[in-house]
């Protein structure tokens, strides 16, 4: 907030409810069952993407918010999101931060650890499925998600930035790889840790390294464009809460604490950052 005056409107998005049906999926009893379970899980990527646009919509409709100042950032499976929700906003965004995100879904759920491991493994051993037709089925129900796949590229790779973990264990790195040559190879800076090691650079403990990456690109991008010569009222630091599924976690309140403030300018009209995140 010092950084950037405390001039901004910011929304951090959340829900209730795991956007991936990690329970159904250990437990289904049939191929089809985890196929219904996978495509479950695909439609809440997919609504919370366009719920994400439909705020941004909202934000364009006020007249206290630069319109043209307009960014978004998300981490982890929120980057995911993110990734679809920028690339189907593109170029009306000026800027798109995605944190330990990556691209081709699917993979991203066949090799992803932890939760998603242990549901994994669950349904192949209660379906008697090998890694490759687990993979078969993920693929048939978050194709149609893969924008990459779909052969969408971005045409303007300076909207974006890419921080990601070389160490990795949820986000493997041929779909890590995939989303930067999506995007056109924008900007990217891998750490070493691994998926939730890597988010301590977001604290002192990581002398907030990505904050820091973050904050001069949201620097850079606000430097692109006019600002807006009326008077606005005070930006604000308030959490909205809305339908998404998932839920906010630690390191982004964090991040926003700290970076996600965004500055229109005594004379500007401040811009409007959304800040996604959203759990396995």
């Amino acid at each position: 907030r010092q950084h950037f005056a405390g001039q901004v409107h910011i929304a951090v998005l959340g829900g209730q409810n795991r956007l991936v049906q990690w329970q159904g999926i250990a437990a289904a009893d049939s191929r089809e069952e985890l196929l219904n379970q996978a495509r479950l899980s695909a439609t809440h990527v997919d609504v919370t993407a366009d719920d994400i646009r439909a705020l941004f919509r909202w934000a364009r409709a006020q007249s206290f918010v630069d319109s043209d100042r307009l960014l978004l950032a998300g981490f982890s499976i929120g980057a995911i999101v993110g990734s679809v929700a920028a690339i189907r906003e593109e170029p009306s965004l000026l800027g798109t931060t995605l944190v330990l995100g990556a691209g081709s879904p699917a993979e991203v759920m066949a090799y992803c650890n932890r939760i998603a491991g242990q549901s994994r493994e669950a349904a192949k051993q209660r379906l008697g499925l090998d890694q490759a037709q687990y993979l078969e089925v993920m693929r048939e129900a978050f194709d149609e998600l893969d924008w990459v796949k779909q052969g969408v590229r971005s045409a303007e790779p300076e909207r974006y930035l890419l921080i990601d973990a070389a160490r990795d264990d949820c986000m493997p790195e041929f779909a890590r790889d995939e989303l930067w040559r999506g995007l056109g190879r924008p900007e990217r800076f891998t750490l070493r840790g691994t998926h939730h090691g890597a988010f301590l650079s977001m604290t002192l403990v990581g002398l907030d390294y990505s904050n820091r990456k973050i904050i001069d690109f949201i620097d850079r991008r606000l430097a692109s464009v006019p600002r807006e010569l009326h008077p606005h009222p005070r930006g604000t630091g308030v959490r909205c809460v809305g339908p998404l599924f998932g839920c906010a976690c630690l390191p982004v309140l964090r991040a926003v604490d700290v970076a996600g403030i965004v500055n229109g300018g005594p004379l500007g009209a401040p811009a409007a950052v959304a800040w996604t995140a959203t759990i396995w």
